[in-house]
């Protein structure tokens, strides 16, 4: 799948559980976007690793440009202006450093990718960690509804899929649902950018 399909989802999905949860607030779109595109990190060719400077220069690029976000992310906590982005390029960072081990549709496609995600999202963003969960969690489903699918026991070698998107044309389907749904959605609630 598409960066534009994972954020598509992941707008979608934040629009149903605010609409089930609360039926208030805005969609929150930075941490959608990260939660939506963070497990695709590990591939330099995806919408998320192609915002990571480091990775034309490989694996030594990535894990480098992690830790240097990492240390960007533990700076900022200090301006209470900047601390929600602060916590955010934390866990990009966390991700990145972990990336730059990994093959694509490895561990960040796996349970205990997302959980590691999920854990350091919550203790560094309490705002935002269920909504960052939840698109991290609908990746992984998009990902799983494909041919290839996912190691979701990672690191045993098994990968699972559900098999409810064999071709083109109904990738395609899912692709426009998506994103008509994630266009209403935003038009119906509004967005925040965090």
């Amino acid at each position: 799948m598409t960066g534009k399909t994972h954020f598509a989802i992941g707008i979608a999905a934040c629009a149903a559980a605010h609409w089930a949860l609360s039926g208030t607030g805005q969609i929150p779109v930075l941490p959608v976007a990260l939660g939506s595109l963070l497990p695709d990190i590990d591939c330099p060719d995806s919408a998320m690793g192609k915002t990571v400077p480091g990775s034309r220069f490989g694996r030594t690029g990535r894990i480098v440009v992690g830790v240097l976000l990492i240390g960007l992310g533990l700076w900022l906590q200090g301006d209470q202006r900047t601390r929600a982005l602060a916590y955010l390029t934390c866990v990009a960072g966390a991700l990145t450093v972990a990336a730059g081990f990994l093959d694509h549709r490895g561990f960040t496609h796996s349970l205990l990718g997302m959980a590691l995600a999920v854990a350091v999202a919550r203790c560094l963003s309490p705002a935002y960690w269920g909504c960052i969960a939840l698109c991290y969690a609908m990746h992984l489903f998009a990902d799983a509804c494909t041919p290839a699918g996912i190691p979701l026991l990672w690191p045993l070698g098994k990968r699972y899929t559900l098999g409810l998107i064999g071709n083109r044309a109904a990738y395609s389907v899912v692709e426009l649902v998506a994103c008509a749904v994630a266009g209403i959605s935003l038009f119906v609630k509004g967005a925040t950018f965090i």
